[in-house]
């Protein structure tokens, strides 16, 4: 009987999953460390990949690491805290590859001069998290200048407190939809939180972000093993053209979209699915040639965009849409968004919003649509059909068909907005026109729920007329 218990409880015992703690290795950028002989050391990040397991972590000290890293383990890749830690590419390839299947933690590192057809900084198929990183003076040959997320079933790209710039996509097609991404090229899942995409450069689309994710199918487990082996093949090319679009699938909050440029999508050309909050598209060009149009956004075929407390302002276009050109089998919807101070060029048409006449409804709420112009003389908002979900400031023209409702100030505006780079506001928050004018009901947003704060992160529903009803403002400011 003792001995049958004894098996038992052995049984048991030995049935139990066993946890093993995730090892640590450290890496030394210090030099002087390096050049002695004993005690062995971990002076490339490349030796300790090697030894590395799935779920190991990687701490690096400070220095420059002239390195280009395959990693192909479920991996944490951690710079010192309170230390600057490089890896420098040398132009020879991607700084960074994560393969298929794994997941990738990258924590306080600077990547730099890298340069390869695609991702000149990182090239990923894996589920990538990015932290307070800087990916900056990458290239990419054809696509994806300072990251290249997609080229697989399992590629995801997390990115928070981060800055991408100064990074360069050649790419040149002359239909104009196949490369691009200056910063980003995106096929997969993607979510940018607290973050700044500036002065990147992309010849074809999209200086800041060219994404063409729509929707991922479910895969197979026979997809999905073979995936994990490293030997599946690329998904198969799907049609641009309505495709389903997943909405929620490539988010942007408090992202700054600054100074970018491209031949069309100054800041961003999608052709899927983007859900941006709370965020700042200003200051980018697409000026290459007399057809170039989208300066803050160019959407394109099957483009789903929802658009709320963000400011659109001071981007410009050579032909069409200064801030947004827009041009697609899906609906567009702005929410508390302000659109000010974009231009196109003399032959130009919509400094503010271009709407193609085929494309799905536009919709605009408790937003404004002000002083954007052809070449800083006539003020053309909007060309093409926009329709009102009421309480807009929108001034319109003859090229514009709006589709007025309750609340919409469609006057000429006491004080036209101006905006100012240094503060990233516009100057009419004294204009009273926009003050406790948007809905009664509230700010609402895209989900449904109201917004309790602007762009800013100030609070919204202030009384800012002071006449004793709180409300909230039109665009994406609010008078504190």
């Amino acid at each position: 009987m003792y001995r049958k218990l004894f098996c038992i409880v052995v049984f048991c015992l030995a049935s139990l999953p066993v946890q093993v703690l995730a090892a640590v290795f450290h890496v030394t950028g210090n030099k002087e460390e390096c050049a002695d002989p004993s005690p062995v050391k971990l002076c490339t990040i490349v030796a300790a990949l090697q030894l590395a397991g799935d779920g190991d972590q990687i701490v690096i000290s400070e220095g420059r690491f002239q390195e280009n890293l395959f990693i192909k383990k479920s991996v944490r890749l951690e710079g010192a805290v309170g230390q600057r830690v490089l890896i420098d590419g040398n132009q020879s390839g991607p700084v960074i590859v994560v393969a298929p299947a794994i997941s990738v933690d990258i924590t306080n590192i600077t990547i730099e001069n890298g340069k390869s057809d695609k991702g000149g900084g990182i090239y990923n198929q894996g589920k990538l998290t990015i932290k307070d990183v800087i990916i900056q003076g990458n290239l990419a040959e054809l696509s994806g200048g300072g990251v290249f997320s997609g080229g697989s079933m399992s590629a995801q790209l997390d990115m928070e407190n981060s800055i991408i710039q100064n990074n360069h996509s050649l790419g040149d097609d002359k239909y104009n939809v196949k490369y691009g991404g200056g910063g980003i090229y995106n096929d997969a899942p993607l979510k940018i939180v607290n973050s700044q995409l500036r002065n990147n450069v992309a010849i074809d689309n999209g200086g800041a972000i060219y994404s063409t994710y729509t929707k991922r199918r479910k895969v197979t487990s026979a997809e999905a093993f073979s995936e994990e082996l490293g030997i599946a093949a690329k998904p198969n090319l799907r049609t641009i053209l309505l495709r389903d679009v997943d909405q929620q699938g490539v988010e942007m909050k408090a992202v700054k979209i600054e100074g970018n440029t491209a031949a069309n999508g100054g800041g961003i050309y999608l052709l899927g699915g983007l859900n941006i909050r709370n965020s700042y598209i200003v200051d980018n060009k697409a000026l290459s040639h007399q057809f170039s149009s989208g300066g803050g956004i160019f959407a394109h075929f099957n483009a789903s965009l929802r658009v709320s407390n963000t400011i659109m302002a001071a981007n410009e276009a050579t032909f069409r849409g200064g801030a947004l050109r827009f041009y697609s089998t899906h609906e567009a919807k702005f929410f508390n968004t302000s659109i000010t101070n974009n231009k196109v060029g003399e032959k130009g048409r919509g400094a503010g919003i271009f709407v193609q006449n085929q494309s799905k409804q536009l919709r605009l709420r408790n937003s404004l649509v002000a002083n954007n112009t052809i070449a800083n003389a006539e003020e053309e908002n909007c060309y093409g059909n926009l329709y009102s979900d009421g309480y807009n400031a929108i001034n319109f023209n003859r090229r514009c068909q709006y589709h007025a409702e309750v609340g919409d100030l469609t006057a000429t505006l006491v004080q036209k907005p101006v905006y100012d780079k240094e503060t990233g506001e516009y100057l009419s928050m004294a204009n009273n026109v926009l003050l406790d004018a948007a809905n009664p009901e509230g700010c609402i947003g895209p989900e449904g729920i109201p917004m309790a704060t602007d762009v800013r992160g100030k609070s919204r529903a202030v009384d800012g007329n002071q006449d004793g009803i709180v409300r909230c403002d039109i665009g994406a400011l609010e008078k504190q």
